[in-house]
């Protein structure tokens, strides 16, 4: 997938220092985000049609807010969320397996900001928050991110 290997162009690019995380621990770590923000029924999570976005098994607890006309202003949501210390990302499962933890939410910020619009997720290692992007213009928050979220959408759609 382009945008796959765009975005790790400009990881190399902005000379920004990732962990990569082969399949077994990315998958401990995936195991252990299904049981905070998602749906119980595991099997559909984990074996879920590809065609399907994981946000899609997003449980209650996670808002989802429509931000009509930002997929080309992305940096306004992305510059904007309080995250302190190291985070995870990850694409859709489908297209990459890999868990990739960042130092710092900037770094991901700078790195997102100059990359091509796709579905991902980012979440703490404390699982205290998820934050999901889907190119639908739906921004999703989860635990601390929920706040977060609706503040954006009241943000934004006063600037339209």
């Amino acid at each position: 997938m382009y945008y796959i290997e765009d975005f790790f162009e400009n990881i190399n690019a902005l000379g920004i220092s990732v962990i990569k995380f082969g399949f077994d621990e990315s998958d401990k770590i995936y195991q252990s985000l299904l049981k905070v923000f998602f749906y119980k029924q595991s099997h559909c999570i984990t074996n879920h049609n590809k065609d399907i976005p994981l946000n899609n098994f997003f449980d209650e607890s996670v808002v989802g807010v429509h931000l009509p006309n930002i997929s080309s202003k992305r940096n306004f949501f992305l510059q904007k969320f309080p995250i302190a210390g190291k985070c995870y990302f990850m694409f859709e499962r489908e297209v990459n397996h890999n868990i990739i933890l960042f130092e710092n939410y900037e770094n991901l910020s700078l790195v997102l900001e100059n990359s091509y619009n796709f579905n991902f997720y980012i979440f703490s290692s404390e699982y205290n928050f998820i934050l999901g992007w889907d190119t639908h213009e739906v921004l999703y928050g989860g635990g601390l991110a929920s706040k977060w979220v609706s503040d954006i959408q009241k943000e934004w759609l006063a600037k339209l």
